[in-house]
Formats: C-alpha cells, structure tokens, sequence
C-alpha cells in the first residue's frame, strides 16, 4: 500500500523540528553579533504565509492603568502595537523575557526581549520593548524578568537602530516605551522562544 507523503512540510513542522536540534537558549549575544538569518530576516519580510498569520492578530483585552496588570506574551503585544494601538497604549501590561543591554540607551533603561522562531532557531528574530526600571543598572545581559508597567510611546534618539526594537519603526511620535513600576527575575521559561500565531 503507498501512501502518499508531501515533499513540503507545514510551517508548523518545520517549526517543531528546528526546535528539536536547540540544545540551549539563545541570549543577547546573538542580537549583538547577530547571524545571516538573524540580521537580514526580519518578521516584516517573512513568507507570504507567515505574513497572513501575522496580520490576522486578534485585539489583546487590556486591563485600564489603574486596575492590576494584565499578563501577556511580548509576541501578542507586539503584534497589537501596529493593529491595535488604542487598545495597548496607556494600558498596565506583564511581560516576561530577557534583558537586553544596548549602549545606545541610558543607563537606566534596557529592552526587554524574546525570539521568534518561525520555522526553525537559524530564522530566530528578536523583537523587545524599551523598558525604563531603576532596577536597570543591577540587571544582567540575559537574565530573564518579569516586568510590569504601563505602554507609552516616547521620542528616545537612535531608537531604530537598536536591534530588537527594529521592527517599531520609530516614528515622530517616537517608539513604545514600558514605564515599569515592578521588576523581578525569573526563571528561564520552559520554551523560551515564541512563535507567530498559527491559524
């Protein structure tokens, strides 16, 4: 009996079996020093099919400033700045990622950070968030943390050009900007990396 068997395997089994050869996380060093992949893939030149995944986000249901933080992956947020913004903007956000130390900012401020794989680590992208803590200067590059705080949007020079905030745009209004009013270390999660939603 033949069954018949595809030469072309589903983004979501690329994306599986390029996680089974990752024998450790990546960190900053790669954001840094970047890889082929890395410097020149970018989430907003990605497939055709990723790109239909990527623009069909759902709106995040934000909690308002004053009420507790709302918990959500940094790929969700990220998603919503650029299709949601009303519903992101001035709103009391968790996030968990690592810390990305960039001497473009000042010293008070870091990026937190994630990687998105869309098919495999060697595609690995790094998308963050500028973050401005008091606890800064104590942090690590590469500790993981969990922070709290509202999204606003500020006017930082040279903003672009920081690595994994490249995907923001920095615009007259200035890039998104998380005003933390908590930060705490965290374990590295489980699966430390994220992917774009599949449909």
């Amino acid at each position: 009996m033949h069954i018949p068997r595809s030469d072309k395997f589903s983004i979501r089994e690329q994306w599986l079996s390029g996680l089974s050869f990752v024998k450790e996380d990546i960190g900053s060093s790669i954001v840094v020093n970047g890889t082929k992949s890395a410097s020149v893939n970018r989430l907003n030149n990605s497939s055709p099919q990723t790109q239909n995944k990527l623009n069909s986000t759902k709106p995040l249901t934000p909690k308002s400033v004053n009420s507790v933080a709302k918990e959500t992956d940094l790929m969700q947020l990220y998603l919503n700045i650029d299709d949601h913004p009303e519903q992101v903007y001035n709103q009391h956000w968790r996030i968990t990622g690592f810390v990305y130390k960039d001497p473009k900012l000042a010293k008070n401020q870091f990026v937190i950070s994630r990687f998105v794989i869309t098919c495999c680590i060697v595609d690995a992208t790094p998308i963050g968030i500028i973050v401005e803590s008091p606890d800064a200067l104590e942090l690590k590059a590469d500790t993981w943390v969990e922070v709290e705080g509202v999204l606003q949007k500020r006017i930082i020079g040279g903003a672009a050009n920081i690595e994994s905030v490249h995907n923001f745009h920095e615009t007259e209004d200035g890039v998104p900007y998380l005003v933390v009013s908590g930060c705490k270390i965290v374990a590295t999660p489980k699966d430390p990396y994220l992917a774009p939603p599949m449909q």
